[in-house]
């Protein structure tokens, strides 16, 4: 699975999943551009994994700061031939307390911000009649609810849904669009209160493997779904969960409110 030679665009590449990823892809040969709101994250992550690696700071909202990345990681590493759209955010809230500008926030970033990356990329591929792979990172949750996640649930759900029209409409240019869905994953996001106490213990209680994942564990996916061991896939969603997917999901709204409660 070499991808040297190769260049990669990973959003939200400054931690977490995004950071795993990028590390991944490295050790396999490409150079990788960080790109993340956090510019001084980016740049300092950058830093430690050396010369193949750019960080680029800004908002995968924004089409000026994906066009300015791009040129970026073209002016740097040649026309980036892979992109990995892991941008996201997430938070729980009820459905009927969820204000217009929490839900607005994670499908800009999560469903937009995919969307936007997307077609900017496939854009430059092909005017340079180049092939490429796209990456989404969607979520356990876009197949399996739980209460206090409705906007992010949806987001996903609905970059699950473009991974697979977009791999339609783009396979005739060769590239390929697929998506991986993490279930726990141990990130800064998640140790907001997933990875401890009755949360944790549900989670693993619905995981049949037991843990919870590496961001190490979700980029070995990635890598493989970007390499020409994978020629033959696009427009799937692969759970990365250690089979939570098999058995569902708790109730995150209750344990939480269980928690706060003691």
């Amino acid at each position: 699975m070499e991808l040297i030679g190769t260049s990669a665009l990973v959003t939200g590449g400054a931690q977490g999943i995004g950071l795993g990823i990028a590390r991944r892809l490295l050790a396999h040969g490409a150079a990788v551009v960080l790109f993340d709101r956090n510019e001084d994250a980016a740049r300092a992550q950058a830093a430690e994994l050396g010369s193949h690696a750019l960080g680029v700071g800004g908002s995968v909202t924004s089409v000026e700061d994906i066009e300015r990345v791009l040129d970026a990681a073209a002016a740097a590493f040649g026309v980036p031939q892979i992109l990995v759209n892991n941008a996201g955010v997430g938070f729980m809230t009820p459905v009927l307390d969820t204000p217009d500008e929490d839900w607005d926030l994670v499908f800009d970033v999560c469903a937009k911000g995919t969307f936007l990356c997307t077609r900017a990329f496939g854009r430059r591929l092909r005017d340079q009649d180049l092939p490429g792979a796209i990456v989404n990172l969607s979520s356990i949750n876009a197949f399996a609810a739980s209460d206090g996640i409705g906007h992010y649930a949806a987001a996903k759900a609905a970059v699950s849904q473009f991974t697979k029209v977009a791999a339609a409409e783009l396979a005739p240019l060769g590239i390929r669009v697929n998506a991986v869905a993490p279930g726990l994953t141990r990130t800064p996001m998640a140790e907001g209160g997933f990875l401890s106490g009755r949360m944790l213990e549900e989670f693993l209680a619905h995981t049949p493997l037991g843990r919870p994942g590496e961001p190490d564990d979700v980029a070995k996916v990635v890598v493989f779904l970007c390499s020409d061991y994978a020629e033959w896939i696009t427009g799937v969603t692969l759970p990365v969960d250690g089979g939570t997917h098999i058995r569902g999901l708790h109730n995150y709204w209750a344990v939480a409110q269980e928690e706060v409660a003691t």
